[in-house]
């Protein structure tokens, strides 16, 4: 079984990963943006803020979804 791709086959799948790539992304700095929009707009805990906006980059990292287990360590902030 043959499971090499065509060089015009592996040009196709180089561009579907980066529209998808691309949409990750896009939703990753949306969220981003709400959480420092959030922060700017009350007088909340910066470190609580911290904490969503590293929790939100964590889980674009590593695939996660709201709720999910996330293995990215916060930082010591003291």
């Amino acid at each position: 079984m043959d499971t090499e791709l065509s060089k015009k086959d592996k040009k196709i799948a180089r561009e579907i990963i980066a529209r998808g790539l691309n949409k990750e992304l896009k939703r990753g700095l949306l969220e981003f943006e709400a959480i420092l929009q959030e922060w700017r707009s009350t007088s909340g805990d910066n470190k609580e803020f911290y904490h969503k906006l590293y929790g939100s980059v964590c889980m674009i990292l590593t695939n996660k979804s709201p709720g999910d287990t996330i293995t990215c360590q916060v930082p010591n902030t003291s």
